[in-house]
């Protein structure tokens, strides 16, 4: 059976955070389930302050600094600035929820006490929002594969991503890609994870991409060539990009109808496999054009028998 995914795209966002589910897990010690907040802050009568937590003393997370927010308290600085931040005006149940999380973990008895929000004096919002208030804010991709979106299809918990060890947000951006450099510097294993929620442009979308005109003007051996470079663990799929093109008013062309081609694709289908059994094929159907939208009509005289997959990515799609 096809599987067909409609209004597929890519996205040029440059921050790249990504959800690491770990097989291999360091439990917390107490004082890391208690958010860090230990015996000598209470006795200090000190607040609980995201803001002031530790060097970094804000609660941004966009395409830089590299960080690796393994501990509890890191997961919930992002997970506040996520679900209360970018300027959003959050619920007061949704305050009430993570404040009360806190309390449970850390002994706090007095609301006052934490600290989740702080005045942004410096920033100069529209007068529809709220008042200088600021919970921080989260750059991710929003290419529906970021840490929280992750989490929310998974129907993972707060509480179970801040307090289990097996769940780890990297905070990256592609101008550099060091997470990526490390799984290629073999520092990080990837056998030992069991899923990766990566941003956009981590493993190229996780995919093997060949555009119509590399099909039309390599040989083979080079387009096997690039299958070995680019194959690794992570690696879902192996896309087949066609564009389709007015050819006029009332009619779109593809260029995917040579028997040479589709033969071609074959071939390089079956090697990706043979070199990774679950790697899926995909055919994926795009355009340029802000007028005519592709639709799945568009595909019915095509024989795209040979592909797991059917996308079609419309270049006036909203998350284009």
């Amino acid at each position: 059976m096809i599987n067909i995914r409609r209004n597929c795209f890519e996205t040029n966002s440059s921050s790249m955070h990504s959800l690491v589910v770990s097989k291999i897990v360091k439990p917390y010690t107490k004082e890391e389930l208690a958010l860090g907040y230990s015996d000598w802050e209470k006795e200090k009568d000190r607040d609980f302050d995201l803001w002031h937590w530790y060097d970094s003393g804000d609660m941004y997370f966009e395409r830089g600094p590299f960080q690796v927010l393994r501990e509890p308290v890191d997961k919930l600085r992002y997970y506040v600035a996520y679900t209360l931040g970018n300027y959003k005006k959050p619920s007061k149940a949704e305050i009430k929820r993570i404040q009360d999380f806190i309390m449970k973990q850390t002994g706090i008895t007095d609301r006052k006490k934490i600290i989740l929000s702080k005045e942004d004096k410096e920033y100069v919002k529209p007068k529809k929002y709220r008042k200088n208030t600021n919970y921080g804010w989260v750059s991710s991709n929003d290419s529906g594969e970021d840490p929280m979106h992750y989490v929310h299809t998974h129907q993972i918990s707060m509480e179970e991503l801040i307090l289990n060890p097996k769940y780890t947000i990297i905070v990256d951006g592609d101008e550099s890609r060091l997470f990526k450099s490390l799984f290629e510097a073999g520092i990080i294993d990837a056998e030992n994870l069991d899923d990766i929620s990566s941003g956009a442009d981590f493993w190229n979308d996780s995919d093997i991409t060949f555009y119509d005109t590399a099909l039309y003007n390599k040989d083979e051996a080079e387009l096997k060539s690039w299958i070995d470079e680019a194959i690794n663990p992570v690696i879902k799929n192996i896309v087949f990009r066609f564009e389709f093109v007015e050819s006029d008013e009332n009619d779109k062309d593809n260029h995917d109808d040579d028997e040479e081609i589709h033969k071609l694709i074959k071939d390089l289908i079956d090697y990706a496999k043979s070199l990774k059994a679950d790697i899926k094929s995909v055919y994926c159907a795009y355009t340029y054009s802000d007028k005519n939208r592709i639709t799945m009509n568009d595909l019915k005289d095509l024989d795209l028998s040979m592909y797991d997959k059917v996308e079609i990515e419309n270049h006036d799609d909203e998350r284009w």
